[in-house]
């Protein structure tokens, strides 16, 4: 059985050492992500990469932030409390299961989650 991260250790995934290895914002310009842009993290826990992406998508952009973890979705909630303008939409997903239709996103970020899945094959095929 895959490793599920325990969200009590969410303040690991928000560090100074991951900020300078991954800075969330000039990582998401260096892939492309731009105003307008549908972005949908997938494994967004407490929103390491979807704070910086409502930057980046603007007001005429939307957010999607999927987590299995409704106690991840809830820090991410508590993150970005007035930091956005109506464009995101935090979702509790399954391991196989994205509660979006498809060809939903423009953008679709899957990252640090890999691992976190038994059929790895199953998850790729659901995140297209």
């Amino acid at each position: 059985m895959a490793h599920k991260f325990n969200p009590e250790h969410s303040h690991k995934l928000d560090t100074e050492e991951r900020k300078k290895a991954m800075p969330p914002e000039n990582t998401l310009k260096e892939l492309g992500l731009k105003d307008g842009d549908v972005f949908i993290d997938v494994g967004c826990g407490p929103g390491y990469f979807t704070e910086a992406a409502l930057t980046l998508v603007g007001k005429k952009g939307k957010v999607f932030g999927l987590d299995i973890s409704a106690e991840m979705l809830e820090k991410l909630k508590r993150r970005i409390a007035g930091n956005h303008h109506g464009n995101l939409e935090l979702l509790q997903s399954g391991d196989y299961i994205f509660p979006l239709e498809d060809s939903t996103g423009t953008f679709a970020l899957l990252s640090y989650v890999f691992h976190e899945v038994d059929d790895p094959g199953k998850f790729l095929r659901e995140s297209m």
